[in-house]
């Protein structure tokens, strides 16, 4: 049997788009029965991917290695995992494994993989969190690493369709027959025919970018208006719920919550992983925490990654809630 090696991204994508990543060529190679290799991977400080290279060793006993390597662009077409080929690669895994990656992740892989960071995390944190996971509806917002460009909210039910259109239809099981260009134009011709033009956005937008509709399949930030509407839906089911907003300490904050906002993204992960109910964000890094602990309400905003990863497609088998 071959072995797999993992990938990682390029150097600027940071620790949730590369455990996702990570995660999701875990995913494909245990599906397909092969030892997983690796060397050098992004972020090997981080107690997630150290936990995931453990885990890796762990799967390892039980599989021969017979030194032939692969990677995910054997199957891909040549495309990797990084920025551009994202969507292509996680549409990719989910048509060949015909489930959403939380529901396989969670039957084949969960029990043997988070102990493992929630050992690291007792370690460096201690017991004691700041919130009752039982209790607190934990919210994550992406605030800090966005450029004037692309710093404003869109409407994520839209982008979605377009993916979960492709994905129910069969579009990415033909993947190395796919070209880039044609999924991309596909989509502006799309979003356009839906009636999102840069006169639409007027009002909304102080400076429209040129480059609006490539964007808007990307992470983002999300209008504070929108999230209320959000935290105030699921206050009601859950009414004495303490609500905290998680954050990195960089970015506005206007939403009139207590805030965990820590330097180190592997504590705020951890937070996020170990609460019961969360609202999430429109960015990878939120996407980790589902894979890990039981949860009774998980919130996504609908985007074109969590589309992707067979979100809202004929492959969920999930309970999760989702907004635009």
């Amino acid at each position: 049997m071959p072995c797999f090696r993992l990938i990682g991204r390029t150097s600027v994508e940071r620790l949730g788009s590369n455990l996702l990543s990570y995660y999701c060529q875990i995913i494909f190679a245990h599906f397909m029965n092969y030892y997983i290799v690796y060397d050098t991977v992004n972020f090997e400080g981080s107690i997630f991917i150290k936990s995931m290279c453990e885990y890796i060793d762990y799967y390892n006993q039980s599989k021969e290695n017979d030194n032939i390597e692969i990677t995910i662009k054997e199957f891909t077409g040549n495309r990797e995992c990084n920025v551009d080929d994202c969507f292509f690669f996680f549409g990719f895994v989910t048509s060949f494994i015909k489930m959403d990656i939380y529901t396989y992740f969670h039957l084949n892989i969960e029990k043997d993989f988070s102990f493992r960071i929630y050992e690291k995390a007792e370690s460096l944190f201690g017991n004691d969190l700041p919130f009752d996971p039982k209790n607190t509806i934990l919210v994550h917002l992406r605030l800090d690493d966005l450029s004037q460009t692309n710093s404003y909210d869109y409407d994520g039910n839209i982008v979605s369709k377009y993916f979960i259109d492709k994905l129910d239809n069969g579009y990415f099981s033909d993947y190395k027959n796919i070209k880039k260009s044609t999924i991309l134009c596909e989509y502006y011709k799309y979003i356009t025919k839906c009636g999102i033009t840069k006169s639409v956005l007027h009002g909304k937008i102080k400076k429209i970018p040129r480059d609006y509709y490539k964007l808007m399949v990307f992470q983002s930030i999300m209008e504070e208006e929108k999230i209320a509407k959000i935290i105030d839906k699921l206050s009601e089911k859950h009414p004495t719920d303490e609500i905290i907003t998680v954050s990195s300490r960089t970015g506005v904050n206007n939403l009139n919550y207590k805030s965990i906002r820590s330097e180190n993204p592997d504590f705020d992960l951890y937070c996020l992983c170990k609460c019961e109910k969360v609202i999430l964000s429109r960015s990878t890094y939120s996407l980790i925490c589902p894979f890990f602990s039981k949860k009774t309400d998980v919130v996504i905003p609908s985007w074109s990654i969590s589309a992707c990863v067979g979100l809202q497609t004929i492959y969920d088998k999930t309970n999760f809630q989702y907004f635009g």
